[in-house]
């Protein structure tokens, strides 16, 4: 479908969650696609269905496309990974994370990873990130860089003691309603660096969730 598309000289789509390295990367998602693209959630027809996702408007081969409106995250708050999958995969998950894993949580990936939230009247709020690192061994420390618009915002310090926390930051006087969220961590590791298991991917925090505050 996309080769067919671009014959006619129309760029039909991009792909965000879930790009196999085997694909070429100039049909992954760029920064201003995920900002302002309209959504569909792609996933099985077979089994249950996601009742937060409504009916698909595309049925084909076994898939169903569900077209998706960001939410404005402060009216549904908490918004947990395990209980809005969806959500993370369409909207908020950007670049620099992992799948998102059975037990309701999602990793970030490398020295940075980024978020994007949608929240009516944005300015000012206060967003709390849900949040635990990957420490492997008892001695190591994971620092946090928060920045939102590219402007540092908050840091965290995580270690065997004082692991999983609520890190929370507000969100800067002039700031659209669509924020643009980075986690920059200073000491990603990957199991296999570290020798706990075979598992390549350069870890640094997970995320199980984000609350987001009215001033």
């Amino acid at each position: 479908m996309e080769a067919y598309a671009k014959r006619r000289n129309t760029e039909l789509f991009c792909v965000n969650q879930n790009w196999h390295i085997s694909f070429t990367r100039v049909a992954a998602c760029t920064p201003a696609e995920l900002t302002s693209a309209p959504r569909l959630y792609v996933r099985p027809l077979a089994g249950a269905p996601d009742p937060a996702l409504g009916a698909p408007v595309v049925e084909g081969l076994g898939l169903g496309f569900y077209r998706l409106a960001k939410p404005d995250l402060a009216g549904y708050s908490p918004v947990s990974v395990s209980e809005r999958a969806a959500w993370y995969s369409a909207f908020i998950l950007q670049t620099g994370w992992s799948t998102i894993e059975a037990g309701g949580f999602v990793w970030s990936m490398g020295d940075r990873s980024n978020l994007g939230l949608h929240i009516g009247q944005a300015a000012g709020t206060r967003v709390l990130l849900d949040l635990a690192a990957f420490l492997p061994r008892p001695d190591y420390r994971q620092e946090l860089t928060i920045e939102v618009n590219g402007k540092a915002v908050a840091t965290a310090a995580f270690t065997q003691q004082d692991n999983r926390k609520q890190v929370a930051f507000v969100v800067p006087a002039g700031s659209s309603d669509d924020v643009a969220v980075s986690l920059r961590l200073a000491h990603p590791i990957s199991p296999k660096q570290a020798g706990v298991s075979p598992d390549g991917r350069v870890l640094g925090v997970r995320l199980f969730g984000l609350t987001v505050e009215r001033k």
